[in-house]
């Protein structure tokens, strides 16, 4: 099938709403407004319009040689961005392993100025730690230093991501290196017995990542016995809040058996999964919020201008756009806040893009990296947005690593064979 990648990506990430939303034992609270239907539906067929509008075929050829030196660029820009970031967190923001998650999440937003604004810039790179593991999926490639450089940068995300009582990288990282598989590899290979149970042991470590970094992070906050009672209260369970009978049999605090902890595991983010569409219901039914005109999809860029001193954009105040804060609200609603329906147009281009990079992703490793990012978003569509703040960084970092191996290939004077 030609767009194999991008009709399927879509239609996985609705294929996987609509099956959480039919088995996820929640009550609905309000049902979704036709305006916001209408608005999905343009929504989608904006991104699918851009998409088959242009037929853009290029053919190039790409070198096992740069293929080679791609994956050292990534490696070391990286590596950059880590040493960047740490040095970031540990002495300008006062973070360590010896507090707790709210401590180092507190001097984050607390120190968030104390350090010269170049380091910041250079912890953006950290954002495609992602990419050597990918390239050694994709190159089938058995090299060590290759294998030892990728988990390395793995482990690295993961050491934060303790340190911050955040579980987002852990499901980042899953999902790319499954459609980094299903990419690379012929499918029906995908249904082997020994993929099968790897990916089945990968899901078991994901949920029970989640379960732990949830219950740790509850029971910091909140009384240690009543940490799942709690959960059930938060923001996202307003318009999907689980059915009473379900709370009372799978969500008692004192019960950590296997069972209880699936069932948890489950409905939590179940309900992560499904509530995005209904908080965009809500904006839109709410006619009269101001539109934010970029400041909420596209914050770090103002951030960063703002601190270079070339805009004085107030960035403070996003509940006037969004007073919901904390909970997801799709890719399209992000969106939605800054430009209300003028936002089709953003999905038309992102439609555009997606079918730029598909083209050159067959014949250049580099662009399948950023294929296999760009399907990723694809499939979390109606869950939530993957370029909103942090999500642009690694667009960001791409563009970057783009112009870096133009540049050592021009000071080499080998530029007709660049292609990364």
């Amino acid at each position: 099938m030609k767009h194999k990648y991008f009709i399927g990506s879509i239609s996985l990430g609705v294929f996987i709403w609509i099956i959480t939303f039919v088995v996820l034992p929640i009550n609905i609270s309000k049902s979704i407004s036709a305006n916001a239907l209408w608005f999905l539906l343009a929504s989608f067929s904006s991104i699918i319009f851009g998409y088959f509008l242009v037929d853009n075929k290029q053919i190039i050829t790409t070198s096992k040689t740069n293929q080679k030196h791609i994956f050292f660029v990534f490696v070391l820009v990286a590596f950059i961005g880590f040493i960047s970031r740490y040095l970031d967190l540990f002495y300008f923001r006062e973070c360590s392993f010896s507090n707790n998650f709210l401590v180092n999440r507190i001097n984050l937003t607390n120190y968030r100025n104390n350090a010269p604004i170049i380091l910041s810039i250079l912890g953006i790179l950290r954002s495609v730690y992602f990419a050597p593991i990918i390239i050694v999926i994709i190159l089938k490639s058995k090299n060590r230093i290759h294998l030892i450089f990728s988990i390395l940068l793995v482990l690295l995300t993961i050491f934060e991501s303790i340190l911050l009582g955040t579980r987002k990288h852990y499901f980042i990282l899953f999902l790319v290196i499954t459609i980094s598989f299903f990419v690379s590899r012929k499918w029906n290979s995908l249904f082997s017995f020994g993929f099968v149970l790897k990916m089945t042991l990968g899901l078991l470590f994901l949920f029970s990542m989640s379960y732990y970094v949830v219950k740790d992070r509850l029971q910091t906050i909140h009384s240690t016995s009543e940490w799942k009672e709690e959960l059930t209260s938060s923001r996202y369970n307003d318009f999907v809040p689980l059915k009473e009978d379900f709370k009372l049999d799978h969500f008692d605090s004192k019960d950590d058996s296997l069972n209880s902890r699936i069932y948890f595991s489950l409905a939590h983010i179940g309900q992560y999964i499904v509530h995005g569409i209904f908080e965009l219901d809500y904006i839109i039914r709410n006619e009269k919020l101001p539109r934010a005109k970029g400041k909420y999809t596209f914050y770090p860029i103002l951030k960063l201008t703002n601190r270079l001193g070339l805009t004085k954009s107030d960035l403070t105040n996003t509940s006037d756009y969004h007073p919901r804060d904390y909970v997801y609200i799709t890719f399209f609603g992000g969106l939605y806040v800054d430009f209300g329906w003028f936002s089709l147009i953003f999905s038309f281009l992102y439609g555009l893009i997606f079918r730029r990079i598909y083209e050159k992703s067959k014949s250049s490793i580099f662009f399948k990296l950023i294929l296999i990012h760009v399907i990723l978003i694809n499939i979390s569509l109606p869950i939530f947005s993957l370029i909103r703040g942090g999500g642009l960084y690694p667009f960001f970092t791409f563009l970057f690593v783009f112009l870096l191996l133009y540049f050592l290939n021009h000071i080499t004077q080998n530029e007709k064979s660049f292609n990364p």
